[in-house]
């Protein structure tokens, strides 16, 4: 999951109940219920399911981050507000 605002932090928090999670935001923080990554990298990369919940403002920074590391069978969702 890349973000770890209202829907990230809900997302990841339902998710780690029968899955191992790994979240990535800017910000810094510590969780007990789900792996923190250090680097958008480090989110994507293992993630069979890679969930964008960040700003719509930041979808184009992130998108640049996160691209070099995603795989053809990653599967991609998006959960920002008005963006497709």
């Amino acid at each position: 999951i890349i973000g770890h605002g209202t829907i990230g932090s809900a997302l990841a928090q339902l998710f780690s109940r029968h899955f191992e999670v790994t979240i990535y935001d800017k910000r810094s923080f510590s969780l007990d219920y789900a792996k923190v990554a250090g680097s958008p990298q480090e989110a994507v990369e293992e993630s069979p399911f890679v969930f964008l919940a960040v700003k719509p403002q930041n979808l184009e920074e992130i998108a640049f981050e996160i691209s070099p590391f995603l795989k053809p069978h990653q599967c991609l969702i998006s959960v920002l507000a008005s963006t497709s």
